[in-house]
C-alpha cells in the first residue's frame, strides 16, 4: 500500500457568496483540506475569481494547486466540480445565472459578499 506524501500548503480558500457545486454531496471543505495537505483530489476542479483585469474566472485543477507556486495565495472559490466537462457546464450555468439576475456579467459584485 502506497502512502500519500502530506505537506501542509498555505493556501487560503475563500468560498464566495453564491458558491456553485456540481454535486450536492461534494464536500468542499474536505476538498480544501485535502489540497492544503498535498493529497491528490483526482478530477476535482475549482472555479475561482480571476485576479487579472478583464478576466472573470480561472479554472484550477486540484492537482495544479499542489504546486509550490500557489503557496500563500488567496483563492476566491466560486464553484467546484468533478470532471472537466462538468466544470465547463457549471461555469456556463454560473454565467447565465449572473446575467439573468443582474443583466450584466459583473461577477465580482455577484460573488463577493
Amino acid at each position: 500500500m502506497r502512502r500519500e506524501k502530506t505537506t501542509n500548503r498555505r493556501l487560503n480558500f475563500i468560498p464566495c457568496q453564491n458558491l456553485y457545486l456540481s454535486d450536492d454531496d461534494l464536500d468542499i471543505e474536505g476538498m480544501f483540506h485535502r489540497i492544503r495537505m498535498g493529497k491528490k483530489c483526482r478530477s476535482l476542479y475549482l472555479i475561482a475569481l480571476s485576479e487579472r483585469d478583464g478576466e472573470m474566472f480561472v479554472i484550477y485543477s486540484a492537482q495544479e494547486l499542489l504546486l509550490p507556486v500557489y503557496d500563500g495565495r488567496d483563492i476566491y472559490v466560486a464553484g467546484a466540480a468533478k470532471g472537466y466537462r462538468r466544470t465547463l457546464s457549471l461555469l456556463k450555468q454560473m454565467l447565465l445565472t449572473v446575467y439573468q439576475d443582474t443583466n450584466t456579467f459583473d461577477v465580482d459584485h455577484y460573488f463577493h459578499p
